[in-house]
């Protein structure tokens, strides 16, 4: 009896501490502006140049666009943090960004550990082989498939493929890609984007396969419980939406890239998302 009490009480202990660490680090608007800084997180490996830096070190990109903006309007500096598609969970609920963007998918399990704002652009996944070989669902069966970890893409390919399909897991987009080039695997299914800028970027290679499943739709993320934070965003995405700041987003950053294999409304998200239910 009392080893069960003394358990309970420092279990009950132990989550009060790890609630108040969390909320230490957890940043309301007015401090972040107070503190002149506000921290984004972006994917720093993105072929889609959704966020990269280049050979300077400069920052370029789809979600370096609108991190600029974000921290203009809140009137601080911008400090951008780049983050791995497995960081991005854990990176925001424990304030090593106050907001992360970096592709992020808004899905029910994701929406379990942090809070998303209002979606900005939609992604399906697609599939690069050689030559665009791999053109029909049906040619994925017994194929080996490689992914990286952290993704809608592995997800997807588990809970749809995994009977019929040797999956290779890679830890990111340079590995993924690499055992692709090197013939080890027939195919990367990846988000759409990333799909049509590699594969453009790299002769010899195609996306047979440009809108798998249904669209998933990414937004910003907070820490869980920051309402504050994910209320002044949500307002912010509507004015942004309103302005459509992401149609001229798409156009200076990505258009570039996927010239005339994508449109602007195959991916940009301004203000009304018809195919979004939270519900689910």
């Amino acid at each position: 009896m009392f080893l069960s009490k003394f358990f309970h009480a420092f279990a009950t202990t132990l989550c009060v501490t790890v609630f108040m660490i969390a909320s230490a680090f957890a940043r309301t608007p007015a401090e972040i502006s107070k503190s002149g800084y506000v921290l984004i997180g972006v994917y720093d490996e993105n072929a889609s140049l959704l966020g990269h830096r280049d050979d300077a070190g400069v920052w370029h990109g789809y979600d370096e666009y609108l991190a600029a903006r974000l921290a203009k309007d809140l009137g601080v500096e911008l400090r951008l943090v780049p983050i791995s598609a497995q960081e991005r969970i854990s990176a925001t609920k424990t304030g090593k960004v106050d907001i992360m963007l970096g592709n992020f998918s808004h899905t029910k399990e994701r929406a379990q550990e942090v809070d998303f704002s209002l979606p900005y652009m939609k992604a399906y996944l697609g599939l690069v082989s050689r030559g665009g070989a791999i053109d029909d669902p049906e040619k994925i069966h017994n194929k080996k498939i490689a992914a990286p970890s952290g993704t809608a893409a592995l997800d997807y390919l588990w809970s749809e493929y995994y009977a019929s399909v040797t999956i290779v897991e890679k830890p990111d987009y340079l590995s993924t890609f690499k055992v692709l080039i090197d013939g080890e695997v027939d195919g990367v299914l990846i988000d759409n984007t990333e799909a049509v800028a590699w594969a453009r970027s790299h002769p010899g290679f195609g996306v047979g396969l440009p809108k798998i499943g249904n669209p998933d739709p990414v937004a910003p993320a907070v820490r869980k419980g920051e309402f504050e934070l994910l209320k002044w965003l949500d307002a912010e995405m509507e004015t942004l939406g309103a302005e459509l700041f992401f149609h001229a987003d798409y156009e200076k950053t990505l258009k570039p890239v996927f010239g005339d294999v994508l449109k602007a409304d195959d991916v940009v998200i301004d203000g009304k998302c018809d195919f979004c239910d939270f519900s689910k």
